[in-house]
């Protein structure tokens, strides 16, 4: 008769090998406006498959990807304001650009003021991850985070809503018109992200129509050039 072998072997210890934290990138103005373009085109491709929901006369998956559309836009815009930001903000504490007041009063943690007073961090990499981790808890898609952002890099809201807007066969207002385009994008996002378009007063859900959704695909690449060509402007030959 065999007689089980009871004997137990070691145990073998699963060892993970360390995780080193991902380290702050810094981009061109030339690839953060790339990211923003690859974005945009992997986006837009989804109006091919609408036009396919609509010719076998499915007008839901259509509403559907033109909704998903709005979400992801939104969301391209706010990763190139948030690395707009990190790339100017680098460049003002590199000594590149001018300084602004609200450069000077951004509040940093004493943590972090304290590594660097100590020098336990390499001179640029703290400061680049510190406004990496400031910023990426905001969104910077509205309206009122939009002019913060031009106060803040020393940028004239006045130059981007000309540069991006103006039309001389068109009476609308500039500074209207790109307001009324931010406020627009970032109401609908918001309202199909957290109620699946839906108004609160009686539940329905919102109309959404393929035209409404091209208009901002119109629209706010020409104020991510705006920003892009003005930053550009600014920086003169210190663009890296």
């Amino acid at each position: 008769m065999l007689e089980a072998d009871v004997n137990l072997s070691s145990r073998i210890k699963a060892v993970r090998e360390k995780v080193l934290p991902h380290q702050v990138k810094t981009f061109t103005l030339e690839e953060i406006k790339q990211h923003f373009d690859e974005s945009l085109l992997m986006i837009q491709k989804q109006f091919t498959i609408a036009q396919d929901f609509l010719k076998n006369d499915n007008l839901a998956e259509a509403q559907y990807i033109w909704r998903t559309q709005i979400v992801l836009l939104e969301s391209a815009y706010d990763f190139y304001m948030h690395e707009i930001v990190k790339f100017g903000l680098y460049k003002m504490y590199e000594g590149d650009l001018h300084k602004t007041e609200k450069y000077e009063n951004l509040k940093v943690d004493m943590k972090t003021l304290l590594e660097a007073l100590n020098n336990q961090r390499d001179d640029s990499k703290w400061f680049l991850e510190f406004i990496n981790r400031y910023y990426s808890m905001s969104t910077l898609a509205s309206y009122d985070s939009f002019t913060g952002l031009c106060g803040l890099l020393g940028i004239e809201r006045r130059d981007i809503e000309k540069a991006a807007f103006y039309d001389r066969n068109s009476r609308e207002p500039v500074d209207k018109k790109l307001k009324q385009v931010l406020k627009g994008l970032f109401d609908r996002r918001n309202r199909i992200a957290h109620q699946y378009d839906r108004e609160h007063t009686d539940a329905e859900v919102q109309t959404i129509e393929e035209e409404s959704v091209q208009s901002f695909f119109r629209d706010i690449p020409k104020i991510v050039n705006a920003m892009y060509n003005e930053m550009k402007k600014k920086c003169g030959s210190n663009l890296r």
